[in-house]
């Protein structure tokens, strides 16, 4: 082999990295499925394989840049055919023109289609945008005349209320026999987000959103949460808008109502996620990273531990601000992704959170009979095995959880090829199943718009049970009362199928504890949430979530308030 010298060709590399016009359009960055024919394919081959001479030929000795080396030889021949195949240059050309008539065409070009629920699905938003966007550039054309406006929105219970709040609208007193048109928006993280709601009105001049179907709007059939979860980003400039988005606030949802062609009513919905009299303490130590909130002039507090997902950072941090005006102390509890934390999800010691815990236990205000850990996703697996450890722990909601330990997720691509435990215990690693990671890769390669995380999770339907039995987590060893929730159409991984497992061990060991089991159908991965979140935006998400739009907005709010009524009833506040 040919040695290289010094960094030039490195350095040519890392700058044709960012030119496509190499590789006729496709940059070598580009994902496999961003590939489109043969040529700018063999480009990738001989230009990849130059870098990997180049490595080799610093890294003669290394082992690691030697594996990479066959690895992304045969990444090489996978990109080679799938870039050959005419249905897929036919795809990609469709998803590049974004258009309904080049879908149409692939669908007519393709009886079934690999990718036919992908375009199909295409199609539907294209609609669903051209829809929304042409009534919401009408509605901000329209010019408000404040002498005009009337009291006919009525929000119940109150259009402040705390977030997690059931919420339900009622149009009154409108025009009769006609067509009138509620609007929403809200500033999300993303920008504005807006959704629509046309009705016909009754002799009554009546509307009540749980019991009237709208003509047409950013969703179908009755629902009361529709006009929520249907919220999306509009097509806009920002000099068009008739309001300054950064002037609006970020817990407040703002309803217009339109009557031909002049808005005739206003309100606002606030949603209430801190007030005074919670105590918030920033806690940025070497061993302990989180924000605990309290509240203030109290005595004999219920504790929460609360944990968020594969987020990393102190993910739920918003959702304990929240909890703690029901009247608990919160620790929301970062343990990687932060300073002074891993920096992935490998190798967490579980001391991080015995000692999180026996902090806490020293506020001289927290009611120690009353230590509650709770987490979603990975934060409820981490929930689940801290309790069956720890006898002080007198209670478990777990959302979304793993009956056992799961490989660790690291940062970057080295997750691929070196498999680590996510827990320690007296520094060892603690048993875990092992990730199918090329389940993810496969369906990067075939195109797919979305990537389903469940199928990385197959190695818990095992039948041989010797396989799983040293990671599964020994719930029978918690020692107070236990909430599990799931969706049953999760994608991210087979959280109701690992809930069923919990039950039946539990059930099978005769337990002593109450055991809730909250399951939905129709219903992915996110939930509880108390943020009427627009989950129509979950279709966009590259990582599937599951279940649809009204199922998962309702489940959101239902299993939010049924956690904490299951915390109000085990671990009432004094």
């Amino acid at each position: 082999m040919e040695q290289i010298e010094n960094n030039e060709p490195l350095t040519m590399y890392i700058q044709n990295r960012r030119d496509s016009s190499k590789f006729n359009g496709c940059s070598p960055l580009q994902n496999c499925n961003g590939l489109i024919g043969l040529k700018p394919a063999i480009a990738y081959f001989a230009y990849t394989h130059r870098y990997v001479a180049l490595l080799n030929g610093f890294k003669q000795s290394n082992t690691i840049y030697k594996m990479k080396h066959y690895v992304l030889q045969i990444a090489i021949l996978i990109f080679i055919l799938t870039s050959c195949n005419p249905e897929k240059h036919l795809y990609k050309s469709a998803l590049k023109t974004n258009t309904i008539d080049g879908y149409e065409n692939y669908l007519a070009s393709y009886e079934n289609s690999q990718y036919e629920s992908e375009v199909t699905q295409k199609i539907e938003n294209l609609k669903f945008c051209i829809l929304r966007d042409s009534v919401f550039l009408q509605f901000i054309t329209i010019k408000e005349d404040s002498s005009n406006l009337q009291d006919l929105i009525t929000i119940n219970p109150s259009n402040k209320v705390l977030a997690g709040t059931n919420i339900n609208l009622e149009l009154n007193k409108l025009p009769k026999d006609s067509r009138i048109t509620l609007h929403a928006y809200r500033r999300y993280w993303y920008g504005l987000c807006y959704s629509f709601a046309c009705f016909k009105t009754d002799k009554e001049g009546k509307i009540l959103l749980n019991k009237n179907e709208p003509i047409t709007a950013t969703y179908t059939g009755i629902d009361s949460l529709g006009i929520f979860w249907s919220m999306t980003k509009p097509t806009y400039k920002n000099e068009e808008l008739p309001f300054n988005i950064n002037n609006l606030d970020w817990n407040t949802v703002y309803f217009q109502l339109e009557s031909e062609g002049k808005i005739i009513s206003k309100k606002d919905l606030q949603l209430v996620k801190t007030k005074p009299g919670i105590e918030c303490e920033v806690i940025k130590q070497q061993d302990l990273v989180a924000n605990f909130y309290y509240p203030e002039n109290k005595q004999n507090i219920p504790l929460i531990i609360l944990l968020g997902g594969s987020e990393g950072g102190i993910g739920a941090n918003e959702y304990a601000k929240i909890i703690s005006l029901h009247g608990y102390a919160v620790m929301a509890l970062g343990y990687f992704g932060m300073e002074n934390l891993p920096k992935g999800l490998i190798k967490v010691p579980l001391e991080y959170f015995y000692n999180a815990i026996d902090w806490a236990k020293e506020k001289q205000f927290i009611d120690t009979n009353k230590i509650v850990i709770a987490g979603g996703s990975i934060g409820g697996e981490a929930a689940l095995l801290v309790a069956s450890m720890r006898k002080d722990i007198k209670g478990v909601v777990a959302a979304e959880p793993s009956n056992v330990m799961w490989q660790g997720i690291s940062n970057g691509l080295s997750g691929l090829f070196f498999r680590k435990s996510s827990w320690t215990l007296n520094g060892k690693e603690l048993p875990y199943l092992k990730h199918n990671t090329f389940s993810v890769v496969k369906q990067y390669a075939s195109g797919k718009t979305q990537i389903e995380f469940l199928k990385m999770h197959e190695a818990i339907f095992t039948e041989d049970y010797s396989e799983i039995e040293p990671a599964i987590i020994k719930v029978e060893k918690i020692n107070g009362p236990v909430l599990l929730i799931a969706g049953k159409d999760s994608k991210m991984w087979p959280s109701y199928y690992m809930c069923e497992e919990i039950r039946k061990r539990l059930d099978s060991l005769n337990f002593e504890h109450p055991v809730e089991y909250l399951y939905y159908d129709n219903v992915g991965h996110k939930i509880p949430s108390p943020e009427l979140e627009p989950t129509i935006d979950y279709k966009y998400h590259q990582l599937a979530v599951g279940g649809t739009d009204s199922e998962n907005a309702a489940a959101q709010i239902d299993s939010w308030n049924r956690m904490i009524k299951f915390l109000e009833i085990y671990f009432p506040v004094e």
